[in-house]
């Protein structure tokens, strides 16, 4: 058994290889085509309307030993009219009441930052008590050795909750969602040579599911949905002014999946074992072109190897971009695009390309007062199918601070995929914040 594993590690190792040398092929030539360029300003660039400070506004910390602590509690309450997410004959509208304590805790210094944010959710619906379900989130954050030439990072996640039936990944046909728990930890070291900035990450992630589900006449343990994934991402950035840097960046990873259960027949589950490895190569552009203007492209090349070799591996564009432009001082409009293979979570859902597009409008009505719009639109590509889908969301918000304790916010959305698992859902909700 000992040396089957051994060949199993030296098979995916060299499978690494192979991918991380065609991706450094791709890299090789697009900096051999590169003209001078530019280290990013230390300070943070490109914020929107809703990002400023408003210091009339913000609540006052309470301090807990070196920590700022922010304590806060919202009450929601929601409309909508497909509470289960299915097509147009089976629809159920509900009321929704979420109620969510939140502290949130920083300590900032001029060498290190840390922020820790824990909250807790409970979600009750007037009518379907079976979509009842509780939230329990926890991330930690920390940058040690600022202002100096080598900096260190890390951060822990920890997101207890249920699945949101609208998410291409959840098994949105079953009675009650399905419960799970997302674990997450990353390190990662910025090292200064001269104008050039090197920096590398390691991250690994594992969600286990709980609970059973039926499928056909048989009842299975959720469990054969767990699965993890190791990532390993690379930047070189090299500037020349505050404003404006040069970037290359690799990423490659490892996707791990549980295998599929068999069924009293003897048959597996489901048909497609998901595992695989791939990463993407990018070269990147990021500028503060004026104070009212600021970018940040990328674009390569990806690529994605599965396991089982009934499935399609994906190869060819990869791209990013962002574009923040503050058309007047109290008007933000952000486009965003970007192409990725998601995460395939779903096992009836084997490989999914995602192409899509996103754009958001800000404006301050009054100093307290801000209206948002937004839409997005994106293209589910299926590598195993030939129906692959379109998602497309509209929606508009305005948070309104009464003062430094109390928020209202009031918001509407419609949400609409085709293509496969068909649904549509409308949503208008009203929430009221307390920060102590």
């Amino acid at each position: 058994m000992r040396d089957g594993i051994t060949r199993k590690l030296a098979i995916r190792l060299n499978d690494h290889t192979r991918i991380v040398c065609q991706l450094m092929v791709v890299g090789a030539v697009s900096m051999s085509a590169l003209p001078d360029a530019a280290h990013a300003q230390d300070d943070v660039q490109g914020r929107s309307v809703s990002q400023r400070s408003a210091d009339e506004y913000a609540s006052s910390p309470v301090h807990i030993g070196p920590f700022d602590a922010f304590p806060s509690v919202e009450l929601t309450t929601e409309y909508t009219d497909n509470a289960l997410i299915t097509q147009a004959n089976g629809r159920q509208d509900d009321v929704i009441f979420t109620l969510t304590p939140r502290l949130r805790l920083r300590d900032q210094r001029s060498d290190r930052v840390v922020d820790i944010d824990l909250s807790a959710g409970i979600r009750k619906f007037a009518s379907i008590d079976t979509e009842d379900s509780e939230q329990l989130r926890f991330s930690a954050r920390g940058m040690w050795g600022l202002g100096t030439a080598t900096q260190y990072s890390g951060a822990v996640r920890v997101n207890r909750s249920t699945e949101d039936r609208r998410d291409v990944g959840s098994f949105n046909s079953v009675l009650q969602p399905i419960a799970f728990t997302d674990m997450s930890a990353e390190a990662g070291v910025d090292q200064a040579l001269g104008p050039v900035r090197v920096s590398l990450n390691g991250a690994a992630r594992a969600v286990r599911y709980d609970g059973l589900t039926t499928i056909g006449s048989e009842q299975f343990d959720l469990s054969f949905r767990n699965f993890e994934v190791y990532r390993a991402t690379s930047r070189i950035r090299y500037a020349r002014s505050r404003d404006r840097e040069v970037y290359l960046q690799l990423t490659v990873d490892d996707r791990s999946y549980d295998p599929a259960p068999t069924t009293s027949g003897g048959q597996p589950l489901y048909q497609f074992d998901r595992s695989s490895r791939g990463g993407r190569l990018e070269l990147g552009y990021r500028q503060q072109i004026t104070e009212l203007l600021y970018l940040d492209l990328r674009a390569g090349y990806l690529l994605r190897e599965y396991d089982d070799p009934a499935l399609d591996d994906t190869d060819g564009l990869a791209f990013q971009a962002d574009l923040l432009w503050n058309v007047t001082p109290l008007t933000s409009i952000e486009f965003s695009g970007q192409r990725r293979v998601d995460e395939t979570i779903n096992p009836l859902v084997s490989g999914l390309v995602r192409t899509e597009g996103r754009v958001q409008i800000e404006h301050e009505l009054l100093r307290n007062l801000i209206l948002t719009g937004r839409g997005a639109y994106a293209r589910l590509d299926r590598l195993d199918s030939d129906n692959d889908g379109d998602q497309w969301s509209v929606g508009a918000e305005a948070n309104y601070r009464l003062d430094r304790h109390w928020e209202i916010n009031l918001r509407a959305e419609h949400y609409e995929r085709t293509g496969f698992y068909d649904f549509a859902q409308n949503e208008v909700g009203i929430g009221l914040r307390f920060n102590f």
